[in-house]
């Protein structure tokens, strides 16, 4: 069981964190937006903290990761 501490996305902040995230589990998911006003951004992490012992779960905001 992964730790339920915090929320169940980890903001990424740059590419180079990107590339180390998905490095870390077999199965990652990656939310892109381009700010936290995304009404989508919620729904996301709603998921993200109901099934984050199955996936690993990242969010970014960072224009250049949204590019790589």
């Amino acid at each position: 069981m992964k730790n339920q501490v915090g929320d169940g996305a980890k903001v990424i902040k740059n590419v180079k964190e990107l590339k180390d995230f998905f490095s870390v589990d077999d199965i990652t998911v990656v939310g892109f937006f381009e700010s936290q006003d995304n009404l989508l951004l919620k729904p996301y992490k709603d998921v993200a903290d109901e099934i984050r012992d199955e996936y690993s779960f990242g969010v970014t905001y960072d224009e250049e990761a949204r590019k790589a």
